[in-house]
């Protein structure tokens, strides 16, 4: 009987350590809604003013940061022969994966 009662609290406390991952998805486009591969995502932090997160776009132009910490973050675009773009703050909650929806860049 001990062994089994020591597995169930194991499981739970196992469980219980567990947090959500969160993050932020969307996707990197041109002014006519062409989809850009390769694009530099930042993520920065708006209390410290400095890049805490960052990515490149896919093949399809869609972007995913995984493991971001919750925050309130300004979010910059860029790609050769486009101007770099920021998009609006962002907030980060625990557990949720933020969708930026898109950022459009311009020549």
């Amino acid at each position: 009987m001990p062994t089994r009662f020591w597995c169930i609290v194991g499981a739970a406390v196992s469980v219980a350590g567990l947090s959500s991952a969160s993050g932020v998805a969307g996707f990197v486009q041109d002014a006519v809604g062409g989809r850009i591969p390769n694009a530099e995502v930042r993520l920065i932090s708006t209390v410290a003013r400095v890049v805490q997160y960052r990515t490149r776009t896919v093949q399809d132009g869609s972007f995913k940061i995984e493991d971001v910490r919750p925050d309130v973050y300004a979010i910059r675009a860029q790609a050769p022969g486009f101007r770099e773009e920021m998009g609006p703050d962002l907030i980060v909650r625990d557990g949720e994966v933020a969708n930026m929806g898109k950022i459009v860049l311009q020549v």
